[in-house]
């Protein structure tokens, strides 16, 4: 498929590319590897069908990076985004914004589904780069505190409910949200417990997120809970990459003066290290995170075969 080729070369560009403009070819990876997606999962119809556009809009950046240098770049992480008809909401919705869940192996083992947004939502930056774990590494006082926690043990039935383990430090911000829409939080040593009735886990899933770049034995993605996005929107492990990624292409290509200030260490670069590393969290991770939804898809389809 082209759009495919395409990603790879865009990937294969990016990484050798000088990081003036890493981020912004990067992006054109990512947006081609949905397309192709997008594609492959749709019943009828080829690219004519698809909404024009990338599916988002920055919103005020001008105002917020202009004028001085440094205080620009201090503000990075308060620019906005805001959701709009295009790729992003193809992909939202041919993928049923599902989130692939990584409990016990390397492979899919659960499919979690939220609920495609109606409406058009807005967040910041700062909102995605506090919630990915494999960022927290570069987290210090002037950044972000963590919005997620490490799931040590999780289960769920019908019968008796969602229940998931988590390391206990500095997550009081998590196990009040959870409280607030209706979750048993209990703290037993080192760790919380949240529980809840199958219903009402069904009706509110947790927002889980997963580290791809430090994996577990190697293989298996680590599973975290984070709060939800302002707005308690919850969005799949690809959607929210894909949102990062717009971020950072956006920020190179229409503000190189700032962009090149941020990798060259120019005064107010504290966010540098979560950037950079953001950046090589959507190198590594989205072609992943389009393998799983296709050999999801292909194991459905054999399933399904079986079946009849």
């Amino acid at each position: 498929m082209a759009a495919a080729r395409q990603g790879r070369e865009l990937f294969k560009n990016s990484e050798i590319s000088d990081f003036s403009v890493k981020p912004l070819l990067t992006f054109y990876g990512v947006a081609s590897l949905c397309r192709s997606l997008v594609l492959l999962l749709k019943k009828n119809g080829g690219e004519e069908s698809l909404t024009k556009g990338h599916g988002l809009e920055t919103v005020s950046w001008s105002a917020i990076l202009s004028g001085d240098i440094s205080t620009a770049l201090g503000n990075i992480g308060e620019l906005k985004i805001r959701t709009c008809g295009g790729l992003f909401n193809d992909m939202m919705n041919i993928t049923r914004n599902s989130m692939m869940m990584h409990v016990r192996s390397a492979a899919v083992d659960w499919q979690i589904a939220y609920p495609v947004p109606k409406e058009t939502i807005e967040l910041r930056l700062s909102d995605l780069l506090a919630r990915f774990p494999d960022l927290s590494e570069t987290f210090s006082d002037r950044t972000y505190s963590a919005e997620f926690a490490s799931v040590n043990e999780m289960t769920f039935d019908d019968q008796n409910g969602f229940m998931a383990k988590i390391f206990s430090g500095e997550e009081q911000r998590l196990a009040d949200m959870y409280k607030s829409i209706g979750y048993n939080i209990e703290k037993n040593g080192n760790f919380l417990t949240i529980r809840s009735p199958a219903a009402h886990f069904q009706q509110m899933v947790p927002q889980f997120i997963h580290g791809y770049i430090k994996k577990m034995f190697g293989s298996i993605p680590s599973l975290h809970i984070c709060t939800y996005i302002p707005g308690n929107q919850g969005f799949s492990q690809i959607t929210m990459t894909y949102l990062l990624s717009y971020c950072l292409g956006m920020l190179a290509r229409y503000f190189p003066t700032q962009w090149i200030a941020l990798v060259h260490g120019e005064k107010g670069d504290s966010l540098w290290p979560t950037i950079n590393r953001a950046h090589h969290l959507v190198e590594r991770s989205f072609p992943e995170l389009v393998s799983e939804y296709i050999a999801n898809s292909l194991a459905q389809s054999r399933k399904a075969r079986i079946q009849w």
